[in-house]
């Protein structure tokens, strides 16, 4: 295969692997908590096996699952600035998802245990949003605090 694809193969493999994601997330965890496991098995294998295949043609193949995996002393200026805005993207990307999905699983109340609820009490999980919010903000700051000598930033 090329390297090279063009932007908008790319946007599709990248939009298809994140879709086969949570298709796969949805289908298994369907089967686990469902009442027709059976009939979302099927379905998840398969979108499993499109992530896998997804997850080879876009990352694997083009070379950028071990670039940003690599070590950073291996990397030169050009790549260390790329890696640094990609990863950044992603975290805030990422941070603002989980805290969305920690918000929605706190507002649908449908928790149930056969047909009993039993989540009446949320409030010590909207503490956790809080935190995880304090978190995402703080912690990039803790990093550099602890790992550089000067810290005139300003």
């Amino acid at each position: 295969m090329e390297k090279q694809l063009s932007k908008g193969y790319r946007f599709f493999y990248v939009v298809f692997n994140l879709a086969m994601l949570g298709l796969t997330v949805f289908s298994l965890m369907w089967t686990v908590i469902g009442e027709n496991r059976i009939l979302f098995l099927f379905p998840g294998f398969v979108a499993l096996g499109l992530l896998l295949w997804s997850m080879i043609k876009i990352y694997f193949k083009t070379g950028v699952w071990s670039f940003v995996h690599r070590k950073s002393e291996h990397m030169d200026e050009r790549e260390l600035t790329v890696a640094r805005k990609s990863l950044q993207k992603a975290y805030s990307i990422f941070a603002v998802v989980v805290l969305s999905l920690i918000v929605l699983s706190l507002l649908s109340i449908t928790i149930f245990d056969s047909g009993t609820f039993i989540a009446e009490n949320t409030s010590g999980l909207w503490i956790v949003v809080a935190g995880l919010i304090y978190l995402a903000h703080s912690l990039p700051a803790a990093v550099i605090v602890l790992q550089e000598s000067r810290l005139d930033f300003k």
